[in-house]
């Protein structure tokens, strides 16, 4: 039980409104996704402020390729 308190604090102290779905009894799998779906929208707020502020985003798929050695 101690787990869903934690999940309250986490989302009332997100920096967007976050009502997350889950059952009374969610499985494993459910919570994490539910914790990468709050990831994901942590990540793009860290993107659209990386290109507000004119810094180059990378994507994993840039970084490989620009790390190859020829």
């Amino acid at each position: 039980g101690d787990w869903k308190q934690r999940l309250a604090f986490l989302f009332s102290e997100l920096p967007f409104r976050y009502e997350p779905l889950l059952r009374a009894h969610p499985s494993p799998s459910e919570v994490l996704d539910l914790l990468f779906d709050v990831q994901g929208r942590l990540f793009d707020m860290k993107r659209r402020r990386s290109m507000q502020s004119g810094w180059p985003v990378w994507s994993a798929g840039s970084l490989v390729h620009g790390l190859r050695t020829r």
